[in-house]
């Protein structure tokens, strides 16, 4: 390290420096020099100040950063998905929100949360305020809601606490009126409390309404009724009735033509005035305050009953009561049981026939304990109706022993779905003795057991059976035991179900001896409740979202709703050839023999037709393919393409021809395409003209005259496109024979070559929409179809197809002047489309002289048609495309100003069958 220098020594050193030397020897590098020393200062007083600023200008460009941060992340919303959603979806969801609960009227005043709070609901149900706040988020989502009646269905009211509500009752009835109204005319659901001061003007609104009343749940006072007068004679649309005791001499309800559903609470004398005829549904509440014991007269009102639910209270009816006897040919019987003895309940089904029901089921009502089974009484029933030849389903949830739940189902020869429920823990039913008993019984002599027809085995438990019992009842139920040492499995009933049911507390694992005699590791772990199955339109809805297939497939696993859907768009196109990019057709019959539902879901097909030399099992198996595709819409039929010459029909195998005329013939095809067969038979196309679209390429038919032509029976092709065929004079000739006529005057769509376009479009020129003509190359001169017909009185379009040096042809012009002429005021465009342009120079100076020849022409015509340019440029494609829209414009000054002239540009390979028909009918 060097030695610090001392103090006394600095300043000759300083002195002898050659900076020091410089500065007192030479003023002119003194001057500058100073001059920088003097100007510091002021610059570290600059840098001071923008030292100081930069604080400020972060805190800015901080704050302008979070605001677009935010505006940003305000405006994400705009690229969601759920803005892509239909809007038959977006109302579906929307509807998933709407208010659901149905609110039990009689006991909501004794179980009350706190007024206020109940008060600010109702405001919320009469307004429905979730509506208003979806229709916020966005104006598409306002315009969805606000314009969709249904969502606007559903009214819930109850005026008991309108006097504690924020808002004035005015307030609250403009709210319901609106609600009202936006519905239009879509049928009602209501839900209505009416039992105070405010029940009339209410009830005066609910009944200018009346005639969209569909569903409707009434709670209210007797003095109610008087002012729903209006509705009568206007429910034509009401279905469902909920009604209380106390209208008895109400007959707004009389006059129902649709009324079917009856749900009843009261006393059984004061039942209102209904057309009992009618009704198919009833429930009915009675409980201890009720003559509960004659709550079964409803099954002599209704005698078209077919399904009955009582929730009966028997706790005031005394033992030695006298039922009345009573048969009723309902098809389905419920008891919900609340407070009862079990000899009232003995008594009263000793009372009793059912001679066709096919359902029977006994429980408690929410809320209260199971009740006891009577079970003597029910096997005296069941003999009495007769269940064993009729009833298919049975629903015990009560207090029984294991043994008596047996002896009950013992005659039940017809049972097709139990459902049992454990009554209590200390009371089991569902126990291993149970459960062995309805375990199937395989022997060599056949399959014998209880319930033989069982097929849904549905059990709400504790637990308290063993796994391998549980699962000796499945594996029996699904497969027979094996005889002889060898597996030979038969099904002893086309499906079996079994659904299990238990408290959480209570879950378990099936025990591991179990897992290793299943194919599969089971679990007692099953969802608490079941989900709820969405619409088949909604789920063919949100499955047509995907588009692509690992996707599709993806969603078939999920869950079992989405599979048919998914298959239908995985299997809607096929394509049968015999190469690797194809499917083969044994391959595909193999496939259609092990899945059959399959066939249904194809509906667009291309077939390579074998070569002549094909095994006869591959064509059989095409024949049978064939015969298998059912609902095929879009048919491609293509001849053998390794044969030098094009297929010949009468070369074909006759199995072969038959299958494909019983497959053409099918009233399902719409569109049906033939390419390279030859020597096609009249009667043949006679048949193909059966289909909407047809379209023949480098096809030829047998040489006819007219004479021989066979017309067909039925044609209903209305797209025509005849194309590359060498015989299309001979396919011309026979569709313009007059045993043709009437048959081809529904086609609308031609699409024809020059060579043999003028004939066709004179023979259907009356009833032509849209003609599309492609120029023969090879003669490079369209003199050939300058020939139109002097009428086109159904004209909307007409395409012309050429290649770009035909452009200024000489009777171009005179072309588009006859359309313009025979098109009248029907033309809506005139289209030019050029093929593809491979490596063209292109000269702008030969275009504006025809393009105004072509303007004098639309310009001179009745109508206003526009002209539509059509370019496939392939070198260069934006200054070709650049250049000739500018010549046009230049040609064509008057079109370009009235909007009526239009350039794009499209890919020729893009171009499918009947897709300029498409574009012209958009």
């Amino acid at each position: 390290m060097a030695s610090r220098l001392p103090c006394s020594q600095i300043p000759p050193r300083l002195r002898s420096s050659a900076i020091f030397c410089a500065l007192t020897s030479y003023p002119k590098t003194r001057r500058p020099f100073k001059a920088t020393i003097s100007a510091t200062p002021a610059e570290l007083e600059r840098y001071d100040a923008e030292i100081l600023r930069q604080p400020n200008e972060l805190d800015r460009l901080t704050l302008e950063r979070r605001t677009l941060a935010w505006y940003a992340d305000g405006c994400r919303s705009v690229f969601s998905p759920i803005r892509r959603l239909p809007v038959e979806i977006l109302a579906v969801i929307f509807g998933m929100c709407e208010l659901r609960e149905r609110h039990e009227y009689s006991e909501v005043w004794s179980q009350r949360p706190e007024v206020q709070q109940l008060a600010e609901e109702e405001v919320d149900r009469v307004s429905l305020r979730h509506l208003r706040q979806l229709a916020q988020v966005s104006s598409f989502w306002n315009c969805v809601i606000m314009e969709t009646a249904k969502l606007w269905s559903t009214i819930i009211v109850d005026t008991s606490v309108w006097s504690e509500c924020a808002v004035s009752v005015d307030t609250l009835l403009s709210m319901l009126d609106s609600s009202l109204n936006r519905g239009g005319d879509h049928a009602l659901t209501i839900q209505v409390g009416v039992v105070n001061s405010h029940h009339r003007p209410v009830c005066e609104l609910l009944s200018r309404h009346a005639s969209r009343w569909r569903d409707v749940y009434f709670w209210s006072d007797i003095e109610a009724s008087e002012y729903l007068a209006a509705a009568k004679g206007n429910l034509g649309r009401l279905e469902k009735l909920h009604i209380a005791s106390g209208w008895e001499d109400v007959d707004a309800f009389k006059d129902a033509p649709l009324l079917a559903d009856l749900s009843f609470y009261g006393h059984l004398y004061r039942v209102p005035n209904i057309p009992w005829s009618q009704i198919r549904k009833l429930t009915y509440w009675a409980n201890g305050l009720f003559d509960a014991s004659n709550c079964l007269e409803f099954l002599s009102l209704a005698p078209n009953l077919v399904d009955a639910v009582f929730t009966v209270d028997l706790q005031m009816v005394l033992s030695d009561h006298r039922w009345k006897a009573r048969s009723s040919n309902v098809r389905s019987i419920s008891f919900e049981m609340i407070i009862h003895d079990p000899l009232v309940v003995g008594q009263m089904l000793d009372s009793l026939t059912f001679p066709r029901a096919e359902s029977f089921a006994f429980t408690p009502c929410l809320g209260a304990p199971p009740p006891l089974w009577p079970s003597q009484q029910f096997v005296t029933l069941t003999h009495r109706s007769q269940f064993s030849m009729h009833l298919t389903r049975l629903e015990i949830h009560a207090l029984l022993t294991d043994e008596e739940l047996l002896y009950c189902l013992a005659p039940l020869l017809k049972l097709e779905e139990l459902v049992i429920s454990d009554g209590a823990l200390s009371d089991i039913v569902i126990t291993d003795t149970l459960l062995q008993g309805l375990v199937c019984d395989n022997t060599a002599s056949g399959c014998t057991s209880m319930i033989p027809r069982l097929r849904l085995l549905s059990l709400n438990s504790f637990l308290g059976f063993t796994d391998e019992v549980y699962l000796d009842l499945v594996v029996s139920r699904v497969r027979s035991i094996h005889s002889g040492g060898v597996d030979q499995f038969k099904p002893t009933c086309s499906t079996f179900e079994t659904h299990l049911w238990w408290p959480l507390v209570r879950n378990r694992e099936v025990s591991l001896e179990i897992a290793t005699l299943w194919p599969r590791s089971l679990t007692y772990n099953l969802p608490a409740a079941h989900t709820d199955t969405l619409p088949p339109e909604l789920i063919h809805a949100i499955v047509a979202e995907i588009h692509d297939t690992t996707s599709l497939k993806m969603c078939s696993l999920v869950a079992g709703i989405f599979l048919e859907s998914c298959q239908r768009i995985l299997f809607r196109s096929l394509m049968i050839a015999k190469d690797g990019d194809h499917v083969e057709s044994l391959v595909l019959w193999s496939r259609l023999q092990q899945s059959p539902h399959l066939g249904l879901y194809f509906e667009s097909l291309v077939c390579t037709l074998p070569s002549l030399n094909a095994p006869h099992a591959e064509l059989n198996a095409l024949c049978a393919v064939l015969d298998r595709l059912t609902n095929i819409r879009q048919c491609v039929l293509v001849g053998d393409a390794i044969q030098a010459d094009r297929c010949q029909w009468h070369s074909l195998p006759s199995q072969l021809s038959a299958a494909i005329l019983k497959f053409i013939q099918r009233p399902q095809l719409s569109q049906l395409h033939i390419f390279s067969i030859a020597s096609l038979p009249g009667d043949v196309l006679a048949m193909c003209l059966a289909a909407r679209t047809l379209s023949l390429v480098e096809v030829s038919v047998d040489t006819m005259t007219a004479a021989d032509a066979v017309a067909p029976f039925s044609a209903a092709v209305e797209n025509l496109s005849i194309s590359c065929c060498p015989g299309a004079g001979g396919i011309v000739d026979i569709l313009r024979s007059p045993q043709y006529s009437s048959n081809v005057a529904k086609i609308r769509n031609l699409w024809v070559e020059d060579r043999v376009g003028s004939k066709l479009i004179w023979t259907l020129a009356e009833n032509l929409q849209h003609i599309r003509i492609d120029t023969d190359t090879d003669t490079g001169s369209l003199a050939d179809f300058v020939s139109i017909p002097p009428q086109l009185s159904c004209l909307r379009s007409f395409e012309v197809a050429l290649s770009f040096h035909e452009r200024d042809d000489p009777s171009f012009v005179p072309i588009l002047t006859s359309l313009a002429e025979a098109a009248s005021a029907t033309l809506q465009e005139i289209c030019v489309t050029y093929a593809p342009m491979y490596g063209l120079q292109f000269n702008p100076s030969l275009v504006p002289q025809t393009m105004a020849g072509v303007e004098i022409a639309i310009v001179g015509c009745v109508g206003s048609p526009r002209i539509r340019w059509r370019l496939d440029p392939l070198r260069n494609p934006e200054t070709f495309f650049d250049t000739f829209s500018a010549s046009l414009v230049e040609g064509m000054p008057r079109l370009h100003k009235e909007g009526r002239l239009i350039v794009e540009k499209y890919s020729f390979d893009d171009e499918s069958l009947f897709s300029w028909v498409e574009r012209f009918a958009r």
